[in-house]
């Protein structure tokens, strides 16, 4: 990868962003390994403090993980949701956001994503679906939250958009979070049969139909959670 020369300006900036376009033209791929401290200073013509920066910044945005050692260095993670999640759930905590509008904005995706899914699905789709169903705890708690939670995800990945995939994966963390706080021990925001139907729907390509299952099993949850809601804060 040709790099240039740095000169003036946010030093470390500059360079954490001339890596990224590395990245993302896929010059480095998953695992490898980006050039060493060393060899970024002779390439940039920086200081290794700029270097270390520009390298910490990467690590930050989620696309490098650091290892230590005689082999270790900076090596490249496979691009997810999860750092973008970070930062954006900061700023949903900072806007003291609420279930309510959390869930406005997935009752108006997620049928978007289900209509998708049961045009795009494939084989391999449908059995992840399915292994998801058949592994469901039935006991409430945060596994079955998150089994639940998960059947979402796995929905958003047979849209085949990673746009979407990565905009449901965000509102789903937010969602599980706030369920884990607002549900009260023993008890369960979910019906026993709207996934399954919801994989039978999709499973048999019936677009219209999943878009509207879909929207009706948010609309159902909504006032569960935000009953849940009220409850936990008049409980502070």
């Amino acid at each position: 990868m040709q790099y240039t020369a740095i000169k003036t300006g946010r030093l470390a900036d500059d360079v954490t962003n001339q890596i990224k376009e590395a990245i993302f033209e896929e010059k480095y791929l998953p695992g490898e390994k980006i050039p060493s401290e060393h060899e970024l200073v002779d390439l940039f013509g920086v200081s290794r403090v700029i270097i270390r920066e520009a390298i910490r910044n990467l690590e930050q945005a989620g696309l490098v993980e650091i290892k230590r050692g005689p082999k270790g260095g900076a090596f490249i993670q496979p691009l997810t949701h999860t750092a973008v999640s970070l930062v954006v759930k900061d700023l949903f905590r900072l806007a003291k956001g609420t279930v309510k509008e959390i869930m406005e904005v997935r009752l108006e995706i997620e049928p978007i994503v289900a209509g998708l899914a049961a045009e795009r699905v494939t084989k391999e789709d449908l059995i992840l679906l399915k292994k998801n169903l058949e592994v469901q705890p039935k006991i409430p708690g945060e596994k079955t939250v998150a089994g639940n939670i998960n059947f979402h995800r796995l929905l958003a990945k047979c849209s085949h958009n990673p746009i979407y995939e990565m905009i449901i994966n965000i509102l789903l963390d937010f969602s599980i979070d706030l369920i884990i706080n607002i549900l009260p021990p023993g008890e369960i925001l979910h019906d026993t049969t709207s996934h399954s139907d919801l994989y039978e729907l999709i499973k048999n390509g019936e677009a219209k139909q999943a878009r509207k299952k879909m929207r009706s099993h948010l609309q159902d949850v909504i006032p569960l959670m935000r009953a849940a809601e009220t409850k936990r804060k008049s409980a502070l």
